[in-house]
C-alpha cells in the first residue's frame, strides 16, 4: 500500500469517528487465526512467537492473549477489574482494553503472528508515517489480536445481544524496535458488574487503556483510562485519526506517534553528506494542506530549500552542499495556506549532523580505482539499495574541486557525461574528459521541468584523475609547489610523530584512527589490497585531532609492521597541511587536504615513480614541503584493565579483584578535571554472589561532553552523549566536543564480544576500549605520555609508577599490595563508591542513584581448591582470575573472557614497552636508504637511482643514542662524479685539456641541434594527422598494476 493510498484511506476513517471493522488488519479463521474457547478471565496457551520482541527494554519470545482485552508476556492475567499503573510482581503487559470480558455472552477473541509480505509492507507504511524519524524502518514481525464484538460479564442476555466491544492490537518489530497499535471500531460498554459496573456495562471501575512494565514503576496509560471517558476511545486519538492510537513501545520510555502543534522538530535521518543531494524527513509540528513549507540549513539563514508534504504529520526537504561537517542548525518555517488565517508563521528548529565524506560510505563505487586515466574509459558501480530515489532516467555528472580566491576548495559542474540511466543498470561507463586534476561524480535524479527543488543524488569519493603523460603531474607537481611556497612554511611545526610499529599504531587510540581510505580494518590485509592512495600499504592512520595550524600527520605501515618512508619506492606517510577533519579556518573538511595534500603526493610521487626507479627530485620537493610521518621520540601509552567478575590491573602493573554493587570512581585526575566512573550490577548462581561491569561513564571537566557506554538487551550497548541515546546505524566514527568515538563490529570467530567502542579524549590523552559481551563490559583504559604520573585516584591506584601503593582509599589509606580480597573490598574498594551529588551518570525512568547501590552485598572473596576441577581448567587453563569468574558465575564465555583480556593485557605491555629508534634515515635526493629496521644496530644501505652514482660509502647504522651515524653519503649525476672524483681520475697537468674539452663542447653542440630538429619534424608530423602524442621528453604513465581488492572498497569506511 503507498503512503498516499494509507493516507488517504485514513483521512476518510478519520471523518467516520472510528477505523470501521473493515479497515481492521485482517483477522478471522479465513486468514488463519487462532481463537479459544468460550470463556471467562481466560487466555490463549502460551504462543512462542518467531522472533524476539522488545518491551520496556526487554527481549521476548512467549507471550499471551487474554480473554480480558491484555496481551501479556511474563504469564496469564486473569484479573477482570483493571488496577491503575503501575502494577509490580511482573505483569509486563499491553492492554488495548482491559476490562471485565465475557466472551460466554458473545463474541471472539482472534490471534495470531504473520510474515505475510503485504501485512508487513502495510505495518511498515503504518510506522513510517505515524514515526517520520523511523524513515528507514522495514517491518519483520507482526501480531495481530482482535477482541471481535465481545460482550462483558454480567450482561443480561438481551444487553449482551445490543453492547458489544470490537477493538484490536497490533504488534510490529524489526527486532530493533517495536511498536504496537491500537484500532477501534467500536466501544460501547466500559466495565462489568463484578467491577461495580451497572447492567448497561457503565459505572464502576472502567477499562485500563496502555502499558505496564511489571516493574512497579515505567508504564505509561491513556489519559481517559479507569474514567467513563474511556467509552469515547473509538473518537480519540493520539495520531489525529479517530479510533487509533500508536506507540513506540521497546525503550522504557513509551512514545507516542502522529504530530503535535508544540512543534519539536526531529530530523531523519539524523546524520547526513556533506555534499548534500539527500532527502530528509521533518516531523513533529503538524501540517497543513497547502502550507507553504521550507528549510533553512546553517545558522547564517542563507541557504534555504523549498520542501514537499508528505503527511500532516512530515515533510520531505533535499540538503544543499555543506562545506562545514558537525552539528548545524535546520529551521522549518510554515506558512499557513490561508492568509486569512489566525494561525501565524511558525518556525521550528532542529539539528542535523554533517559527516566528513571519508567517514560515510560512497554510494558510487569506482571499479579499478587506481586507474582513473584522463582520457580513458571508466567505470562506476552501485547497488540499488544505496539509491534513494527512482532511478530511470537519471543522469551522470562530474564536478570538479577548484580552490577559490581565498584557496577554499569549492565544487564546480563540469559535465554532464551520461544522459539516461535505465532502471535495470547497476553499473556505467563514460570516457574521463577532464583537464582538472581533483573531480568528483555524482549520480543525479530526474525531476520535472518545473520542479524547483533540488534535486537527490548520491556521490563518489573524491577522484585524483590519473594523467597520461608524466610530463602533466609534473606541471602539477610544479604549480602546487608555487602555491604551497606562498602558504606558512610547516618546516617549524612540531606534530605527533608516528607509532614504529603497526601493532603499537593500532593500540594507540588516543592518538590515532585507522585512516579511512584504507578499506579494511582486518590486520590482515596484505599490501596493494587496502589502501587506494597507498598501495604498497598494510594500514594506515590518522590523528585523532588536528595538530598546530591544523595541520595532519599521516602514518603507513608495511606487511611487516614497520612504519614507511615517504622516501622509498614504497612510498609512506607525512605531514599534512590540512587534516582532513578540516576544523580551522580557511579549510574546507575532507576536500582542503585532497587539494593539498593527497592530489600533490599522486602527481610529485606516486605517478614519477611508476615510470623511474627511486626518489624523483619532484618527490623530494614534496618531502621538503611535508616531512614524512617519522617515528623518532614516539613514546607509547601505559595501559589499565577491567574484565570479567570485576578485576582490575592497574597502570602501575597491580592486579587485584574488587566486587561491589553500585557506582564507583575508576579514576579522576587530582585536579578533578577528569572523570571516570563504572556502574556494578550483581551476578549471582546458586547463591554464589559476584558482580559485572554493566556501565562507564568519562568526562573532562568543561573542555568535552559527557560520554555513557551501558549495555542493552535489545541492541547490545547504547552511547549517550550529555545522557542522550545517540543513533548510530550506519555511522562508525563519530567526533563531539572533545572526544572522539569509533565503533567496530566483532567478525571474529575466536572473540566472544558483540562490538568494540573506543573512545578517546585527545586534549586528556586517555582512551578507553571498551568490549561489549552479553552480560558485561571489559575495557582497556589507556593513559598517554602527557599524563603526569602521580595525578590520578581511584579503583586504577595512583600512577606514580609504584605498584605497591595502589590500593588506597579514599581517605588516604594505604594497603598492602598482597592484602587480601576481603580486605581490598571493605577498606578500599567501598570507599571509592560515588555519592548521587558526583554520580555522571543517567538513570532509567523509575531508578535512582540510591536504587542502583547494595551497601549489603558481600560477594565470595576466595574459592575452594575443589573447586578448580577439570572442566575448570579446560576453560581457565593456568589462569586463577579466570577459576575465579568460572566459580563465581558458572559462565564460560564470562571466564574465557578473563583468561583472553589477560593475555591481551601482557601483549599490549610488550608493546607499549618504550624502545630506542633511530626514525628514518636522512633523507638523500635521487637515492634512497634500503634499512633493516630503525632500531639500534640496525643498518642501511644507499641505492642511488640510475642517473646518478653514489657519492661516499652509502652505509649507516642506528646507534645507541637514538641517531643514525653520519656517512655524508649521496647520490650525485654520473658526468659529476666522473670530474670530481679523486678516486676515478688523474688531475691534468697542463693546458692540453682544454683540447678534448672544446672537442667535447662541439660535438655536444652538434648532437643537440640534430635532435631539436628531430623533434620539429615529430611535431609537424603530428599536426598532420601521425599517431605521436606527448611532449618533449614525456613518457606515458602506464597503469597501475596493483591488485586492489574492489570488494572491501565498496564497504562502508569507519
Amino acid at each position: 500500500m503507498s503512503k498516499l493510498a494509507l493516507v488517504l484511506i485514513l483521512s476518510i476513517t478519520k471523518l467516520s469517528h472510528s477505523i470501521p471493522i473493515d479497515e481492521f488488519y485482517p483477522f478471522g479463521e479465513s486468514y488463519g487465526d487462532s481463537d479459544f474457547p468460550k470463556n471467562d478471565d481466560g487466555s490463549s496457551p502460551a504462543v512462542t512467537i518467531s522472533t524476539l520482541f522488545p518491551f520496556f527494554n526487554n527481549q521476548h519470545d512467549v507471550l499471551y492473549v487474554n480473554t480480558n482485552g491484555v496481551i501479556s508476556f511474563l504469564g496469564t492475567l486473569s484479573q477482570y477489574t483493571p488496577d491503575s499503573f503501575p502494577l509490580s510482581n511482573s505483569r509486563r503487559l499491553i492492554a488495548p482494553f482491559w476490562a471485565d470480558v465475557d466472551i460466554r455472552k458473545g463474541g471472539t477473541v482472534w490471534y495470531r503472528e504473520t510474515t505475510n509480505t503485504s501485512i508487513l509492507q502495510r505495518a511498515t507504511d503504518e510506522v513510517r508515517l505515524f514515526y517520520p524519524s523511523q524513515s528507514s524502518f522495514v517491518a519483520a514481525w507482526v501480531f495481530i489480536a482482535t477482541w471481535d464484538d465481545v460482550a462483558f460479564y454480567g450482561s443480561s442476555p438481551d444487553v449482551a445481544q445490543r453492547k458489544r466491544n470490537s477493538f484490536q492490537a497490533i504488534l510490529i518489530t524489526n527486532g530493533r524496535h517495536s511498536f504496537t497499535i491500537f484500532n477501534y471500531y467500536n466501544i460501547t460498554w466500559t466495565t462489568g458488574t463484578a467491577s461495580g459496573g451497572d447492567s448497561e456495562g457503565l459505572g464502576g471501575t472502567p477499562a485500563q487503556v496502555g502499558f505496564n512494565a511489571g516493574d512497579g514503576i515505567n508504564y505509561y496509560a491513556v489519559n481517559e483510562s479507569r474514567t467513563d471517558d474511556i467509552i469515547n476511545l473509538p473518537r480519540l486519538s493520539n495520531v489525529h485519526v479517530d479510533g487509533k492510537f500508536v506507540f513506540r513501545i521497546d525503550t522504557e520510555t513509551i512514545e507516542q506517534g502522529g504530530c503535535n502543534t508544540g512543534g519539536t522538530l526531529t530530523i531523519s535521518p539524523r546524520y547526513s553528506h556533506m555534499f548534500g543531494g539527500e532527502k530528509k524527513v521533518l516531523a513533529g509540528p503538524c501540517i497543513h494542506s497547502n502550507d507553504t513549507v521550507t528549510a533553512t540549513f546553517g545558522g547564517d539563514g542563507t541557504t534555504s530549500v523549498n520542501c514537499t508534504m508528505e503527511s500532516m504529520y512530515s515533510v520531505t526537504c533535499v540538503t544543499p552542499i555543506f562545506y562545514k561537517t558537525g552539528d548545524v542548525s535546520v529551521k522549518l518555517n510554515v506558512v499557513p495556506s490561508n492568509q486569512q488565517s489566525i494561525q501565524q508563521s511558525a518556525v521550528y528548529e532542529g539539528i542535523i549532523n554533517i559527516l566528513n565524506p571519508l567517514n560515510t560510505k560512497s554510494a558510487l563505487q569506482r571499479l579499478d580505482p587506481s586507474n582513473w586515466r584522463r582520457g580513458e574509459e571508466v567505470t562506476m558501480k552501485w547497488s540499488s539499495s544505496d539509491i534513494p530515489f527512482y532511478i530511470e532516467g537519471s543522469t551522470v555528472e562530474i564536478y570538479t574541486v577548484k580552490p577559490d580566491l581565498d584557496l577554499l576548495p569549492r565544487l564546480e559542474f563540469h559535465s554532464s557525461v551520461v544522459q539516461y540511466i535505465e532502471s535495470s543498470q547497476s553499473e556505467v561507463s563514460f570516457t574521463l574528459e577532464t583537464e582538472d586534476d581533483v573531480i568528483l561524480i555524482s549520480l543525479v535524479e530526474v525531476t520535472q521541468p518545473n520542479d524547483q527543488r533540488p534535486r537527490q543524488r548520491i556521490w563518489s569519493d573524491a577522484v585524483v584523475v590519473v594523467p597520461r603523460y608524466i610530463n602533466e603531474s609534473k606541471l602539477s607537481c610544479n604549480k602546487w609547489q608555487t602555491t604551497d611556497d606562498e602558504l606558512p612554511s610547516l618546516s617549524e611545526v612540531q606534530v605527533q610523530v608516528c607509532p614504529c610499529r603497526f601493532d603499537q599504531a593500532d593500540i594507540d587510540l588516543i592518538r590515532f584512527h585507522l585512516d579511512p581510505v584504507c578499506q579494511s580494518q582486518d590486520s590482515s590485509n596484505r599490501p596493494g589490497s587496502n589502501c587506494l592512495f597507498y598501495p604498497k600499504a598494510k594500514q594506515c592512520f590518522r590523528l585523532n585531532t588536528p595538530g598546530p595550524i591544523g595541520t595532519g600527520q599521516l602514518c603507513c605501515y608495511d606487511n611487516n609492521g614497520n612504519v614507511m618512508d615517504m622516501l622509498t619506492s614504497s612510498g609512506g606517510g607525512s605531514l599534512q597541511r590540512f587534516h582532513y577533519f578540516g576544523d580551522t579556518e580557511g579549510a574546507v573538511p575532507y576536500l582542503s587536504n585532497i587539494v593539498f595534500d593527497t592530489a600533490p603526493y599522486y602527481h610529485c610521487c606516486m605517478y614519477p615513480q611508476l615510470i623511474q626507479w627511486g626518489v624523483s627530485s619532484e618527490c623530494f620537493g614534496f618531502y621538503q614541503r611535508r616531512t614524512p610521518g617519522n617515528c623518532n621520540g614516539y613514546v607509547p601509552n601505559i595501559p589499565a584493565q577491567n574484565f570479567g567478575d570485576p578485576h582490575f590491573m592497574t597502570p602501575d602493573g597491580l592486579s587485584y579483584t574488587f566486587n561491589g554493587v553500585g557506582e564507583f570512581t575508576l579514576f579522576r585526575t587530582t585536579s578533578k578535571s577528569f572523570i571516570a566512573q563504572v556502574r556494578m550490577q550483581s551476578v549471582e548462581n546458586n547463591g554464589i554472589k559476584g558482580s559485572v561491569i554493566t556501565s562507564f561513564v568519562a568526562k573532562a571537566v568543561n573542555m568535552s561532553d559527557t560520554i555513557e557506554v551501558k549495555l542493552n538487551s535489545i541492541r547490545a550497548f547504547d552511547i549517550l552523549v550529555n545522557g542522550v541515546v545517540q543513533d548510530i546505524t550506519g555511522v562508525t566514527f563519530l567526533r563531539y566536543k572533545g572526544v572522539t568515538i569509533s565503533v567496530r563490529n566483532n567478525n571474529s570467530t575466536t572473540n566472544d564480544h558483540t562490538d568494540e567502542v573506543n573512545i578517546a579524549f585527545p586534549g586528556q590523552e586517555i582512551s578507553f576500549q571498551t568490549f561489549v559481551y552479553d552480560s558485561f563490559l571489559t575495557y582497556i583504559v589507556s593513559f598517554g605520555p602527557g599524563v603526569q604520573h602521580g595525578s590520578i585516584e581511584g579503583l586504577l591506584g595512583n600512577f606514580n609508577q609504584d605498584p605497591n601503593d595502589d590500593l588506597i582509599s579514599q581517605h588516604g589509606h594505604i594497603l598492602l599490595a598482597n592484602s587480601s580480597t576481603e580486605d581490598i573490598h571493605n577498606n578500599m574498594g567501598l570507599s571509592w563508591r560515588i555519592t548521587e551529588e558526583e554520580s555522571l551518570f543517567t538513570y532509567a525512568v523509575g531508578t535512582s542513584h540510591a536504587s542502583i547501590q547494595d551497601n549489603a552485598f558481600v560477594p565470595v572473596f576466595d574459592i575452594p581448591v575443589s573447586a578448580i576441577d577439570n572442566t575448570t581448567r579446560d576453560v581457565c587453563g593456568d589462569d586463577t582470575f579466570c577459576y575465579y569468574d568460572y566459580f563465581v558465575t558458572q559462565d564460560p564465555k564470562l571466564a574465557s573472557s578473563t583468561r583472553k583480556s589477560v593475555h591481551t593485557l601482557t601483549k599490549i605491555q610488550e608493546i607499549s614497552q618504550k624502545t630506542v629508534t633511530c626514525g628514518f634515515p636522512p633523507a638523500v635526493e635521487y637515492g634512497q636508504w634500503n634499512v633493516s629496521g630503525m632500531e639500534i644496530g640496525d643498518t642501511g644501505k644507499l641505492v642511488c637511482n640510475s642517473e646518478t652514482q653514489l657519492k661516499g660509502p652509502g652505509y649507516i647504522t642506528c646507534s645507541t643514542e637514538g641517531h643514525w651515524t653520519d656517512s655524508q653519503s649521496t647520490c650525485v649525476s654520473s658526468a659529476a662524479t666522473a670530474t670530481i672524483d679523486p678516486d676515478t681520475t688523474d688531475v691534468p697537468t697542463s693546458d692540453t685539456w682544454l683540447i678534448p674539452v672544446v672537442v667535447g663542447i662541439t660535438s655536444a653542440f652538434v648532437l643537440f641541434i640534430i635532435i631539436l630538429v628531430t623533434i620539429v619534424l615529430v611535431r609537424c608530423f603530428c599536426c598532420n594527422g601521425g599517431k605521436a602524442k606527448g611532449r618533449r621528453g614525456d613518457r606515458e604513465i602506464p597503469k597501475s598494476s596493483k591488485e586492489f581488492d574492489n570488494s572491501a572498497y565498496m564497504s562502508p569506511h569507519i
